[in-house]
């Protein structure tokens, strides 16, 4: 599921005619972010 969803961001920002810097460093922001929350996810479940 997440790697159709940077797929269809990566196509979509090329589609858009961003600079490949830009849509590396946004995939890279999104995968951080989803890995961030994912963490405190977890981190929650465990402490109740």
């Amino acid at each position: 599921m997440g790697a159709l969803l940077i797929s269809m961001i990566d196509n979509a920002l090329n589609i858009l005619g961003v600079p490949y810097y830009y849509i590396t460093l946004i995939k890279g922001l999104i995968i951080l972010v989803a890995a961030s929350i994912d963490l405190i996810r977890i981190q929650r479940r465990e402490s109740k």
